[in-house]
């Protein structure tokens, strides 16, 4: 059998793109990014539900401009009459429906290994073109069982280094736990796994290749299966926040980590700018759907939205040139592009020297002019 489409949903194979949204660490604008994605890619026409799995944190409602009213996830989870068809409910924007996570439940849900294998299976069984989990920040056990929902899902990033770390971290928690998972029903003991991963003395290197040899040693045929499994995996990288172009260089570096040492090749699908629309909302009580012809945000985001819904085998995704097969490079040739439309942008050193050579060759000609009309005048006077 093959192992990708037993283990998870294979997003490529499927009309239905399921599409968890992580993050390594809190403050990158996670949420923000779920709410308003999932509001551009029901403005294409496409059938769209946004479920808060923050449970503990949930305020995906708040972004959607909605109050905590309803019964969410944690009632679903508590009560066995209820079904998860049950927590669903509309928004104000067409094609675009939503789960709370449960804020009237004022404590951190721990899930019970029967709950999340019966969440899971009920997300898969809904009918939707997109379905997108706002997950919990960081890298714990919950939130990588939930991004292991499918072989592909978003994490957010800024581009401070440390933010980008936790993104290489949070990446390898989950594939470490999706091959730990996927040793449950062979021969090899999970355990003498975990104590290879344990064995490795603080500041050794991690390789992925060399936890699939060390399970190759007992069971050639199941490390055979989890090297496609792990080769199959397509987490999509989104760096927000950004400043400059420049921001973007750091995060081709952590690519190349990526996949030198977990041996998958991460997709980069943007570099959002930091945007003081964005920002005055955030601020302010309106609710956070930025659907600003000025914003170059909501633009940023629009243009994800388009490429995923002419995507059908999403993610892959069928680029023109054959230098822009590459996503990172698409990526990096975007964001030169989106910064030369970033209001208020700080001019290059360059640009501003240009631009004072220029004003001084005008003025150079208007006093040329000058002289020469004042030559003239002596003249006819003579």
């Amino acid at each position: 059998y093959n192992i990708v489409e037993k283990t998870m949903h294979v997003n490529e194979k499927s009309r239905k793109k399921i599409l968890p949204v992580a993050s390594g660490k809190g403050g990158v604008g996670k949420t923000l990014f779920t709410a308003n994605l999932g509001y551009r890619l029901s403005a294409e026409g496409r059938r769209v539900i946004v479920i808060d799995l923050d449970l503990g944190g949930s305020n995906l409602h708040t972004f959607l401009g909605l109050k905590n009213t309803n019964r969410g996830i944690v009632h679903y989870l508590k009560d066995k009459k209820l079904k998860l068809y049950d927590v669903i409910y509309s928004t104000s924007f067409s094609n675009l429906y939503y789960i709370p996570g449960d804020v009237l439940y004022d404590m951190n849900i721990e899930l019970t290994g029967a709950q999340q294998k019966k969440l899971l299976a009920d997300i898969e069984e809904l009918d939707f073109d997109f379905i997108l989990l706002d997950l919990p920040t960081g890298s714990t056990k919950y939130s990588s069982a939930i991004f292991n929902i499918s072989n592909s899902g978003f994490v957010l990033t800024t581009p401070r280094i440390t933010s980008l770390l936790n993104t290489y971290l949070f990446i390898k928690r989950v594939l470490v736990e999706l091959v730990l998972d996927s040793l449950d029903e062979s021969k090899i003991k999970r355990k003498k796994v975990e104590q290879f991963l344990n064995s490795r003395k603080p500041g050794d290197d991690f390789y992925m290749e060399n936890l699939i040899r060390e399970i190759r040693k007992e069971d050639k045929k199941k490390a055979s299966e989890i090297q496609k499994l792990v080769r199959g995996y397509k987490p999509i990288v989104i760096i927000n926040l950004a400043k400059t172009p420049e921001d973007f260089k750091s995060a081709q570096m952590v690519k190349e980590l990526i996949t030198n040492s977990l041996m998958v090749d991460p997709i980069c699908m943007g570099l959002l700018y930091y945007d003081e629309i964005v920002s005055r909302n955030l601020q302010s009580t309106k609710f956070n759907i930025i659907d600003d012809e000025n914003s170059l945000f909501a633009r940023e985001i629009e243009r994800i939205a388009v490429r995923m819904v002419h995507s059908p085998d999403f993610p892959e995704m069928p680029l023109e040139d054959e230098y822009r097969r590459d996503t990172f490079e698409l990526t990096r040739i975007e964001s030169e592009l989106d910064y030369e439309e970033l209001p208020g942008r700080p001019e290059e050193e360059g640009s501003q020297i240009s631009r004072l050579l220029s004003i001084i060759n005008s003025q150079s000609q208007q006093i040329r002019e000058l002289q020469r009309t004042i030559r003239m005048l002596t003249l006819d006077k003579d």
